[in-house]
């Protein structure tokens, strides 16, 4: 499972194929052919195979178990409760987020739109901190295409590696790591180019940081919900009078 993981989780499709292919190695005949069987659908569960960049790297494996933390003490009400719950919990969170926004805008000296969230705020400037000991070397200038260097290093542990180079295309905002393409955010070694040809990080296009902005975090959280009042002010229902069949009732079990 760690192996699949590793796989699933990979930038490149060059990566995410040398992963596979051992884990291929590996697999018993049940497992082999689970991987066939589900390859082809691979753009839905690798991040490498993500066209587009459409999850923006989110991985999260059960989205119905990051719900029930929402539901969390209304598991047990009955479905029309449930939903009502549902219905004044988000509210309560989009009025909450939404008076953050604001008062963190208020707070700041700079306009909404140059403004980005904490973990934004420090991807950024981590990048641009890597970008600041990085070399880019021109190699194509109608497609502006760089390959930029990284220096080597010493890990945590006191091991030495060696730096690594990245091809960036700044006319496709592509760069060979992959963050941009899956991100929607600017890599290092983009920033790095970008700063050689004293060109804007965001194309709007491909790295988007405009959609990470106070601005537009302020619309996602922006008031959608209305009073639904009580049933004798509801329009009249002429629909079908849908009941829950008694004989699919499960039984709760018993404790001993």
């Amino acid at each position: 499972a760690k192996d699949l993981n590793s796989a699933c989780v990979a930038f490149s499709v060059e990566s995410f194929t040398k992963r596979l292919n051992i884990i291929y190695e590996k697999a018993n005949e049940g497992g082999k052919d689970f991987l066939e069987k589900n390859i082809d659908e691979r753009h839905k569960w690798s991040r490498a195979c993500d066209e587009g960049g459409m999850r923006y790297g989110d991985m999260t494996s059960n989205l119905v178990e990051c719900f029930n933390f929402v539901l969390k003490g209304a598991r047990q009400l009955p479905v029309t409760a449930i939903a009502e719950y549902t219905f004044y919990k988000l509210n309560e969170y989009f009025l909450k987020h939404s008076d953050e926004i604001d008062k963190w805008i208020a707070d700041s000296e700079k306009p909404p739109n140059e403004i980005y969230p904490k973990k934004v705020a420090e991807w950024l400037q981590y990048q641009k901190d890597k970008s600041a000991i990085q070399r880019a070397t021109c190699f194509d200038n109608v497609e502006m295409k760089y390959q930029v260097d990284e220096p080597g290093g010493t890990t945590r542990d006191g091991q030495g590696y060696g730096g690594r180079s990245f091809t960036v295309a700044l006319r496709t905002r592509h760069c060979t790591c992959e963050r941009p393409s899956k991100y929607h955010w600017p890599c290092s070694h983009m920033m790095t180019a970008c700063r050689t040809r004293n060109l804007p990080f965001s194309d709007g296009v491909v790295v988007r940081l405009h959609e990470f902005n106070l601005q537009t975090h302020k619309l996602t959280w922006a008031s959608r919900f209305h009073p639904f009042l009580d049933p004798s002010q509801w329009p009249e229902y002429h629909g079908p009078n849908i009941r829950p069949d008694p004989e699919m009732l499960v039984q709760p079990k018993g404790r001993r």
